[in-house]
C-alpha cells in the first residue's frame, strides 16, 4: 500500500477520543469491511509516520478483507493469487460468524465526522470479488497468526 503525502498530526488525547468515539476504527488486527454502499464508499486508511502524526496511505470499500501483518507475510504467495483471480462480484448478504469473526462496520460515522481506518504497513488488503468466494479462506488465514497489531505509537 502506499502512501501519499497527507499528513495528520495530532496529540495523544486527540486520537484516543477518535477512537473512542468511533471516528477511527483500529483494524490492524485485521477483518472483514461492511457498511456503506453508495458512491462515496470509499474508506480512508491512515497509518502512523511518526509519534503523533498519521499519514494518508490508501482507501478501502464495503466487502473488502484487510488481513493483519504477519498473516499478510506468512500467506503473500496465496492471497496474491487469490486476488488476482479474474472472478465476479457478488455482493454478500449473510456473512457466518464465530468466535473469531471481526467485522469492521464503516456506518460507525457519529454526529457527521468522517471515519477512517487505522492500519499499519505490510496488511493485504483483498478485493471485493475475492473476498466474496474466499472470505472463509481469508478468515482462517488471518486467525492463523497471532498479531499484537504493533502496540499503539501515539
Amino acid at each position: 500500500m502506499g502512501c501519499g503525502a497527507f499528513l495528520v498530526r495530532r496529540g495523544f488525547s486527540v486520537l484516543l477520543d477518535a477512537i473512542q468515539r468511533g471516528y477511527l476504527l483500529d483494524v490492524r488486527a485485521g477483518g472483514f469491511i461492511i457498511g456503506r454502499s453508495d458512491n462515496e464508499d470509499d474508506i480512508p486508511m491512515l497509518q502512523f509516520a511518526a509519534r503523533g502524526i498519521l499519514q494518508l496511505c490508501g482507501r478501502m470499500q464495503r466487502g473488502e478483507y484487510i488481513l493483519n501483518r504477519k498473516a499478510s507475510a506468512k500467506y503473500m504467495d496465496r492471497l496474491s493469487e487469490m486476488n488476482e483471480e479474474e472472478i465476479e462480484y457478488i455482493q454478500l448478504t449473510s456473512v457466518p460468524l464465530n468466535a473469531n469473526t471481526r467485522v469492521f462496520n464503516s456506518h460507525s460515522v457519529l454526529g457527521g465526522e468522517p471515519l477512517a481506518f487505522l492500519v499499519e504497513p505490510g496488511q493485504f488488503i483483498m478485493r471485493r470479488a475475492a473476498t466474496s468466494k474466499y472470505l472463509s479462506e481469508l478468515e482462517e488465514m488471518n486467525n492463523s497468526v497471532a498479531d499484537d497489531a504493533g502496540g499503539i505509537v501515539i
